[in-house]
């Protein structure tokens, strides 16, 4: 029994080492302004997609399961990601002890500021002039944007903060500190997610001059983590200038969602027999719009009074959905019961047996 309580803790160990190397993330700026962000993630896990309004502006917030924000933007068409990177160097330490002469803030702090008080990356900048950013337990860098063509990435460093502005209308981020490889040639570098940053950047190169709304949901499908042990539970395409985000959930970029960030609602986009939209007012979890997507019959009774737009349930692939569900329940429902009764016929011959040996005895 201890053996594999250690063979479970190792398990989960790895598991939680692995997720520092997930996730990735862009701007680019054409034709149109557009943000993305693949969210990189042990199977299981969820996620919350939340709208929040602070005095007059409505802000897009993303938090896992575990009440970890890691992505949004704001009305003002400000964007903020932060994600997990592995340092390729060692500041000591006592790093942080070292400059007691200006406020210390780590990558929550700058990600909240942000998205709560800012439209622009120069107000962003005047935020961190008097203040370093330092690690807390976890280790995070973040990526900010605005729509007047600014983005940046933003970094722990040994002597001050190492910030890496865009170049060429684009700018990518995933798990290597960026300023490490600022003078290395993008395929060439080998660290923590450089796969998916060399796998974007290749996209973007090729595909820039006609960069669009589907060349952004293609990016972040060329982008995306399979595993072993964690994947692209889901991908978000920012639109500043229509206030919407775009979903694909679990790799499926055939079925994509429009999430309104003025409006509060969610409605499928593309790649969906029946339509649907629904006001899902302040919070929707991404397990309840997979659900959604599959015509879920629960979900669905749910969010019956949220419709602005109902699915209609008579379409092939929504009746044939529902119809999948029913037979899947009455068999696991069968199976309930099969073992139950199992169970019982089990029970009542140990208890005959124990019976008959009272009376011989």
């Amino acid at each position: 029994m201890r053996k594999i309580l250690w063979i479970m803790a190792l398990v989960i160990l790895v598991s939680i080492g692995n997720q520092t190397y997930a996730c990735s993330g862009y701007a680019v700026y054409k034709e149109n302004v557009y943000y993305g962000m693949n969210w990189d993630y042990p199977p299981g896990y969820d996620a919350t997609l939340s709208i929040v309004n602070k005095e007059d502006m409505r802000i897009f917030l993303v938090y896992d399961s575990d009440g970890n924000f890691f992505t949004g933007m704001n009305d003002q068409g400000l964007f903020a990601m932060t994600i997990m990177v592995t340092p390729e160097e060692d500041f000591g330490l006592l790093h942080e002890n070292s400059y007691n002469n200006v406020e210390h803030i780590v990558a929550k702090d700058l990600f909240f500021e942000s998205l709560f008080n800012y439209s622009n990356m120069n107000q962003v900048n005047n935020y961190l002039k008097d203040k370093r950013l330092f690690y807390s337990t976890i280790k995070l860098h973040n990526m900010l944007a605005d729509t007047n063509g600014n983005a940046q990435i933003v970094e722990v460093g040994k002597d001050k903060n190492r910030i890496t502005a865009i170049k060429d209308n684009f700018l990518l981020i995933s798990n290597f500190p960026q300023y490490y490889f600022e003078n290395t040639p993008y395929n060439q570098i080998v660290a923590n997610g450089s796969d998916r940053y060399i796998a974007g950047y290749d996209y973007i190169l090729k595909n820039i001059e006609h960069f669009d709304r589907n060349h952004g949901l293609k990016m972040l499908e060329a982008m995306k983590c399979v595993g072993p042990t964690y994947y692209t539970l889901c991908s978000f395409l920012f639109e500043p200038k229509e206030n919407t985000v775009y979903i694909a959930l679990n790799r499926d970029y055939e079925r994509i969602w429009k999430i309104s960030i003025a409006e509060g609602t969610a409605e499928t986009y593309k790649g969906f027999e029946s339509p649907m939209k629904i006001k899902f007012g302040e919070r929707i979890t991404l397990s309840q719009l997979k659900k959604l997507t599959d015509y879920n019959a629960s979900i669905l009774k749910k969010f019956d009074d949220q419709f602005i737009i109902r699915p209609d349930l008579s379409m092939p692939n929504a009746s044939e959905s529902l119809k999948k569900q029913t037979i899947l329940k009455y068999f696991k429902t069968i199976g309930l019961l099969t073992g139950f009764s199992i169970l019982g016929i089990i029970y009542n011959r140990r208890k005959l047996r124990r019976t008959n040996k009272v009376k011989l005895q």
